[in-house]
Formats: C-alpha cells, sequence, structure tokens
C-alpha cells in the first residue's frame, strides 16, 4: 500500500511543479522581468520546487531524516546521476560563468551544509545564515541579468520574433498565469504528503531507514524535473543549459530548500560521511572534468550579443573553456552507482 502510495504521490508533484514554472513565466513576462532572471530563478525554483514541498512537509512531521537525506541524495544524483549520463550520450561543452560562478557556487554550498550538519542539527540560526547567503545568490543573479543581452530560455525568444500584438496579449494574461502557478502549488502540496506519508511507511514495511529511502527512491524522484529539463535541453543543443540548470538546483536545493526547513524547525542531522564525501566529491570533479576535456566552441549568437561571460570568437560561435566528455561522464555516472550501492549495503 504505501510502496502504491510513493509511486502515485510523484504524479501530483511533478506535475504541480511543471504548472509553477509554466504559471511564473508567464507572470514574469507579463511585469517584464528579464528573461535570464526568470531562468536562474524561476526554472531553477521549480526543478527545487518537489524538495521544497517535500522537506517541509517532512519537517512539520519531524521526519529530519527524510529532509536532509532528500538534498544530500538530489543533489548527488543531479551531478553524479544526472550529467554523468548526460555527458555519456554526448560532450557537454561548459560556458565561463557556469566554471567560473554557478559551480564554484555549488561547491560552496556543499562546504556550508557540511559545515551546519557538523555539529549535529541545523538550528534555525544556521537556517536564516542560509537563507542570507542565498539572498547573495539572488544579488548576483540580478548583476548578471543586467550585463546579459541573451534571453536564457528558448522560448523567451519565441516572443521577441512573434508579432507584436500577440506578445502584447500574452502580457496581459499574467493573472491567468497567476492562477496557473496557484494551481501547482496546490498539486506540489498534495503531492509533497502523499510522498512523505509513502516513503514513512515504505521504510517501516521494509525494515530500512527513513533516510535511505529519501536519499534514493525520494531524492531520484524528485530530480525528475532537472532530468526532464537536461535531456530536453541536451536534444536542443542547449548543452550549458543542461549543467547549469543541475547545478543550480544544487544551489536552490542547499541554501533554499535546507536554509527554510532549518527555519521552520530545526533540522536535526546524523553523521553522513558517505553522503557529504560523494555531494563533495562529485562537485568538484564536475569542475575538474572542465578542464581535463578539450576546448571546444558550441553554436551562439554572433558579435557582442552572446551570453555574458563568454567571448565570441567568430560569428555565430561562443568561446567556451572545456567540456565533459564520455570517459568523464562514465566516471561520474560510476561514483554514483557506487554511491547507491554502498548506501544500501551500509543501512
Amino acid at each position: 500500500m504505501y510502496p502504491l502510495v510513493l509511486l502515485l504521490a510523484f504524479a501530483p508533484l511533478l506535475g504541480g511543479a511543471e504548472l509553477v514554472v509554466r504559471g511564473a513565466r508567464g507572470v514574469a513576462r507579463g511585469l517584464g522581468v528579464p528573461p535570464l532572471v526568470v531562468g536562474l530563478t524561476i526554472l531553477a525554483f521549480g526543478t527545487s520546487a518537489p524538495e521544497l514541498v517535500i522537506n517541509i512537509a517532512a519537517a512539520l512531521r519531524g521526519s529530519s531524516q527524510i529532509a536532509l537525506g532528500n538534498i544530500l541524495g538530489s543533489n548527488i544524483f543531479n551531478i553524479a546521476g544526472l550529467l554523468g549520463l548526460l555527458a555519456l550520450c554526448r560532450n557537454l561543452p561548459v560556458g565561463r560563468s557556469t566554471t567560473w560562478a554557478e559551480i564554484p557556487l555549488a561547491i560552496v554550498s556543499a562546504l556550508l551544509l557540511l559545515l551546519v550538519t557538523s555539529n549535529g542539527i541545523i538550528s534555525r540560526g544556521e537556517g536564516g545564515l542560509l537563507l542570507f547567503f542565498f539572498g547573495g545568490f539572488l544579488v548576483y543573479v540580478g548583476v548578471l541579468s543586467r550585463r546579459s543581452r541573451e534571453p536564457l530560455l528558448p522560448e523567451e525568444a519565441h516572443c521577441g520574433a512573434a508579432p507584436k500584438g500577440s506578445c502584447q496579449q500574452e502580457k496581459t494574461c499574467w493573472l491567468r498565469s497567476a492562477l496557473v502557478m496557484t494551481g501547482g502549488l496546490a498539486l506540489l502540496t498534495a503531492g509533497g504528503r502523499g510522498v512523505v506519508l509513502g516513503a514513512l511507511g515504505t521504510a517501516r514495511l521494509i525494515d530500512l531507514p527513513e533516510y535511505v529511502i529519501a536519499a534514493s527512491i525520494v531524492a531520484i524522484g524528485t530530480s525528475l524535473p532537472e532530468l526532464a529539463t537536461g535531456i530536453t535541453a541536451l536534444r536542443r543543443g542547449e548543452t550549458d543549459l543542461a549543467i547549469g540548470n543541475a547545478v543550480g538546483s544544487n544551489i536552490f536545493n542547499v541554501l533554499l530548500v535546507i536554509g527554510s526547513t532549518a527555519l521552520i524547525t530545526p533540522v536535526a542531522t546524523g553523521p553522513r560521511p558517505l553522503d557529504h564525501g560523494a555531494h563533495l566529491l562529485s562537485t568538484g570533479l564536475l569542475f575538474l572534468f572542465i578542464f581535463t576535456g578539450k576546448k571546444s566552441a558550441a553554436p551562439g549568437p554572433a558579435g557582442p550579443g552572446g551570453p555574458a561571460g563568454q567571448k565570441t570568437i567568430r560569428a555565430g560561435q561562443v568561446e567556451r573553456l572545456g567540456q565533459i566528455e564520455r570517459p568523464e561522464g562514465a566516471i561520474l555516472l560510476g561514483l554514483y552507482l557506487i554511491y547507491g550501492v554502498t548506501l544500501f549495503l551500509t543501512a
């Protein structure tokens, strides 16, 4: 019964996340929010919304192990599992902004999570500290949006190419988009409660710790939006977006999700050397592999109108620092498989 509840609850959870993203995009367009801000905030928030809802529901039920396991498991899967799988399918060129800003920020957030869990509990004060750093991340996004002239999301470009009347009509429909977003939040809430209930029951049924269920089944389930976004971006040739979405989601998970959860109620943590080690190792390897791969040029806008922080080297191409290649992808995926097996063997 409980495993079925766990599986069925992912449907409203993931469907609600999709509606939240669509609605928030419409509201942002109607209010004139810059496209880059939409991409780095709304898209990342939308893919992190399942983790946020599940963690708040778990915190309110006193299930802190689900809250911590969900975030650590999701972050490890996003880097080692998801990006490792995508790199096996296709080399992933990485731009300067992702290399020197987003990935280092993900490493810093992983170190912050290790620091605040070192005393066995994440207090409300430490949750507030994480949210303070999240505010700093939003300031960085705002500064980046002022420097960028290129929309991040492919959908945003369609509006610029469409007739003036159609774009104007879309902007006047932001209220409808707000209603869509509200409906998505309702589905998220229902799905999050169902996942927590199903995870708790399944853990008791098969005699596994709640943390193991949260760091494996629940974590992979809540990372499905990142997986879907990554596959779509890969098919469209937006490889840097695939990496940026996974890395940005990890930053949101630690700073916003854990910070918000701890602010509601302190989160009890145990010693998790395996999980913190895999979290830091996978993110550090991602940064290292950028420089071990060949330098490449990926299709992009000509001239000075390219993305911020990426130097145009010729018409239609954007300079990349390097790329994650198939051998590196195999290493990342192997790391995730080792982590998963070890997690169950040491339960």
